[in-house]
């Protein structure tokens, strides 16, 4: 004999039961039996999923390391298009091609310089020039010794000279009545001086034949 129960029933007595009729509806029924009216199944909390912290880490990570690439490419492509110097520089040079330039320091081939007195020839070193010399002869005559003192200088020591002070030299060729002219001068833009020194002599100018040229490297 099988035993038939009546329909499970809610007790909507403390919930409220049916919201339209507040009589008690059975768990599984859709319809309120007494009034007909549609029954909305309870709502359950809806779950939210939070993203663990440790997955949060690497994506905050990656961000920086992001924001930190662009910030050194920015400084990379500007620091490109300065002038380096050091071995980067000495290596952007060896790329490029290098273009000898010459230039006659002297224009007139000879000069005269009065006794007790000076005179010079003043020249410029560009700036990026490098391998820098000052090549070229000299001959004097006049007086006794027929020689001449001359002397290449840059702006500092000239003006040691012109005051009677010691002062560096980048050629020197002491008392002489002829001689080459050979100055090694550094990767320094600035003035520079080819001076011929008859100081010595109290008496006799001298009659100097001259002729001297800069050389130089520029790269392109």
């Amino acid at each position: 004999m099988i035993e038939s129960r009546p329909p499970a029933f809610t007790n909507r007595a403390e919930s409220g039961g049916c919201p339209n009729c507040k009589a008690e509806v059975p768990d599984h029924s859709q319809f309120c039996l007494h009034c007909g009216q549609l029954q909305r199944p309870g709502s359950k909390p809806i779950g939210q999923y939070k993203t663990p912290a440790w997955v949060a880490i690497p994506i905050i990570l990656s961000v920086i390391l992001i924001l930190y690439l662009a910030v050194h490419i920015r400084q990379d492509s500007l620091a490109a298009i300065k002038p380096r110097s050091g071995l980067a520089g000495s290596l952007v040079q060896i790329a490029r091609r290098p273009t000898l330039v010459t230039a006659p320091v002297v224009v007139d081939s000879a000069l005269t310089v009065n006794a007790r007195s000076f005179s010079w020839y003043a020249f410029t070193i560009p700036a990026g020039a490098t391998t820098v010399s000052l090549n070229g002869h000299f001959a004097a005559t006049g007086g006794t010794g027929n020689d001449i003192q001359v002397y290449v200088l840059d702006e500092d020591g000239f003006a040691n000279f012109k005051n009677g002070h010691n002062a560096r030299t980048f050629y020197n060729s002491g008392r002489a009545t002829q001689s080459p002219i050979g100055a090694v001068l550094p990767n320094a833009p600035g003035n520079y001086y080819l001076v011929f020194d008859n100081r010595f002599s109290l008496l006799t100018p001298k009659a100097v034949a001259v002729n001297a040229t800069l050389r130089y490297l520029v790269y392109e």
